[in-house]
């Protein structure tokens, strides 16, 4: 009497649910169930009909069927619900033969016990015929009881099936077709066989016929595959009158290149920046929504993200000296999809012309008489505007000059910008207080600019806000010298604020400065030290893409948490 199982071993499993049995406290209990009233007391006499609620833990039973010399050898293992074993425990086998079998109808039990790690053994004699093999655990005080039948024929020949691919688990969807082999092995003929291979969706990607050496050759339309990725495909064989079926499961990854195209036009001396677009696209078509790494000479400068078109622009803000000087722009795109094959633009080169010199006047006026008449003019000033004018690009309101015995001015004007780009801000809004705490109606253009023409006296706070972008805010006092006209709101990119909260840990993981600049989070997380934790610095990793390159726009409790949570990785010894 004997048992017949595919090449490929089934796991067999069965599961029972917990169950809650509320019983009177009157009826008889098995020994070892902690009893527990509902009110979470102890049962006692004067209580005699209080409610007491048995937990019994589900079991599972997993059988695992292997052809042997003649015969078939079952290893099994019985969990619980925790997956954790249940040692010493009885499990009843039973081999029952089918009446309308060629064998002869019987049953064989054998009961056997599990061992530290659960699980048990046992061997069986292969005869002929169709059976039914049943598992069976009883349960106990504390586990419900689990019961797992399955039928098995054993008169069809074992079948064995490998997918096998001419470049192993990759394919190359920039090419037109793959061809695949599915090669089957059998004690019987393996001639004939009607096989089909799907992916992991249940998609049908081709049927066929094994020839007389077990071999089917098949063709594939890499533009029917779907999109870049890893998949699981699977290949089987139908059963017939004299073989079993058969299946067999492949990982397979769908690999796709990809193309970054890279342009920057002459330097643009009113902003001090240059422009640069790029395109980043595969043979299928543009990538959008993807993070596109813009370097200058080797060092990370900015991170842009593709728009629908797969298409980005970006100011790149380049200060002159007083020599003019060659900096090299160029992109790069490093994809979390396994799919996708990095990219690298070709790199730029970009001229800066040196800064305007003094004129012959200024140069021919003795120095130290220039550097005291600069002190005197600077102390002057600051000690009449009570504040040093701000540095371009730094975030923050930037006032306008202020004149010296200028008319009273009751306006306020300016624009609200990119801090890092210089570029308007076309979705910013403006909101102008009084110090009472009146609001005003302050419009912004598309273009970023405001004008608020006459303001009564007294202090006026303002606040301005983008869309992705950190609020600023600061005070002008009405009537003005000029300080309220002109003004530069520059805001800063919370994008760039998470990349930089992030920074202080690749100065701890990375000994270069061009790797310091240019390290992607995957390759910090890939490089940290073994003795940093590994889930916290998982969970910081993942929120700091989330804020830096997610679609939506990232929030300013985002790059507080990163903050947080980066200062807690590096207190611990200041690592």
């Amino acid at each position: 009497m004997g048992l017949h199982t595919r090449a490929c071993a089934c796991v067999l499993a069965i599961s029972s649910s917990v169950t809650y049995n509320i019983a009177s406290a009157q009826e008889s209990h098995p020994s070892g169930v902690r009893e527990k009233s509902a009110s979470g007391a102890q049962p006692s006499a004067a209580e005699p009909n209080s409610p007491t609620l048995h937990v019994r833990a589900n079991t599972r039973l997993e059988l695992h069927a292997q052809p042997s010399a003649g015969g078939v050898r079952i290893d099994g293992v019985l969990l619980d619900d925790l997956d954790e074993p249940l040692d010493g425990r009885n499990v009843l086998l039973t081999l029952e033969a089918a009446a309308d079998s060629d064998a002869r109808p019987e049953t064989t039990s054998r009961t056997l016990r599990t061992d530290s790690a659960g699980r048990f053994m046992q061997a069986l004699t292969r005869g002929s015929g169709r059976y039914t093999l049943h598992a069976s655990f009883a349960g106990d005080s504390l586990h419900e009881p689990s019961i797992f039948s399955q039928a098995f024929d054993v008169t069809r020949a074992d079948v064995q099936l490998q997918l096998v691919l001419p470049r192993g688990h990759v394919l190359p969807l920039d090419e037109p077709e793959s061809e695949f082999e599915v090669r089957a092995t059998s004690p019987r003929s393996v001639a004939g066989l009607a096989l089909e291979l799907r992916d992991d969706t249940g998609k049908l990607l081709a049927r066929g016929v094994s020839n007389e050496q077990g071999v089917w050759h098949g063709v594939l339309s890499n533009a029917s595959l779907g999109a870049p990725g890893p998949r699981q495909w699977l290949a089987t064989s139908s059963q017939d009158a004299e073989r079993a079926p058969a299946r067999t499961k492949v990982a397979v990854l769908l690999q796709r290149a990809s193309s970054l195209k890279l342009t920057a036009t002459s330097y643009d001396e009113q902003h001090e920046s240059v422009h640069v677009r790029g395109t980043l696209s595969t043979r299928s078509g543009p990538l959008a929504a993807a993070p596109i790494g813009l370097f200058l000479d080797g060092e990370h400068a900015q991170t842009v993200r593709t728009d629908a078109r797969g298409e980005f622009d970006r100011l790149l803000p380049l200060a002159r000296a007083a020599e003019p000087f060659v900096r090299h722009a160029s992109a790069r795109f490093d994809p979390d999809n396994p799919g996708l094959l990095p990219s690298r633009s070709e790199e730029r080169t970009i001229t800066i012309p040196a800064r305007p010199g003094p004129s012959l006047w200024w140069v021919l006026v003795p120095s130290l008489l220039s550097l005291a008449f600069s002190w005197l003019f600077v102390r002057r000033n600051a000690l009449f505007t009570g504040r040093a004018a701000a540095p371009v690009h730094r975030p923050g309101v930037q006032l306008g000059a202020a004149r010296h015995r200028a008319p009273t001015q009751s306006q306020l004007d300016g624009v609200i910008e990119d801090a890092d780009t210089a570029a308007p801000l076309l979705q910013a809004t403006l909101r102008v207080a009084r110090s009472d705490g009146a609001e005003l109606h302050a419009p912004v253009d598309p273009d970023g600019s405001f004008l608020i023409p006459v303001l009564e006296p007294g202090i006026y706070h303002l606040e301005a806000r983008a869309p992705g972008y950190a609020l600023e805010a600061s005070q002008v006092r009405i009537p003005h010298a000029g300080e309220g006209t002109g003004l530069r709101v520059r805001l800063r990119s919370l994008r760039t604020l998470a990349l930089e909260a992030h920074r202080p840990l690749l100065r701890r993981v990375f000994p270069t400065r061009e790797l310091q600049h240019t390290a992607t989070v995957r390759e910090t997380l890939r490089s940290a030290p073994s003795d940093w934790p590994r889930p916290p610095l998982e969970r910081l990793s993942d929120l700091v893409e989330r804020t830096a390159y997610a679609p939506n726009e990232p929030t300013d409790e985002q790059v507080a948490a990163i903050e947080v949570q980066a200062s807690e990785l590096l207190q611990p010894g200041d690592r």
